[in-house]
């Protein structure tokens, strides 16, 4: 019978850190949306620092960070041709700053990176790897708990 015990606890330890383990295998390219793309950009960040010195005009400077002059260039220079549709600003209702707002382009001049490798690698995450970590060993104390009850 402790044999039997013993047993059962270790496929169910296996099993819950297989299971934890294959949930936290996150791949930060799976989705195409996501994959870097060197012909795009994104100005927000950079337009949204320009914009949240100006208080209630703050929408009006990020369409201007985010305009053809500053952002698009049709000539291609080392800047881009096509602005992305849902290119906007909302301003907060109070007109303090701005809600929301996004600046993206694409069929840009394509960055050069300065790294060696050239295949994507998946991000891991610290945290996946001490969660099974702790789940497994608090698992295998059950087990030693159970085994010296037995004894």
């Amino acid at each position: 019978m402790n044999f039997h015990h013993l047993l059962s606890s270790l496929i169910l330890s296996a099993s819950l850190f297989a299971l934890i383990s294959a949930e936290n295998d996150d791949d930060e390219y799976s989705d195409p949306g996501t994959r870097w793309d060197p012909t795009h950009r994104d100005f927000s960040q950079r337009c949204l620092r320009l914009a949240e010195y100006a208080g209630p005009r703050g929408c009006d400077v990020f369409l201007v960070c985010c305009s053809e002059e500053n952002v698009l260039n049709k000539l291609n220079g080392d800047k881009c041709q096509v602005a992305d549709i849902h290119n906007s600003c909302t301003p907060r209702e109070d007109n303090s700053g701005i809600q929301s707002a996004q600046c993206k382009a694409r069929n840009c001049t394509p960055e050069i990176t300065t790294t060696t490798t050239t295949t994507l690698s998946p991000r891991r995450n610290p945290n996946s790897a001490s969660l099974a970590s702790v789940t497994l060993s608090t698992m295998l104390l059950f087990m030693v708990a159970l085994i010296v009850r037995q004894i």
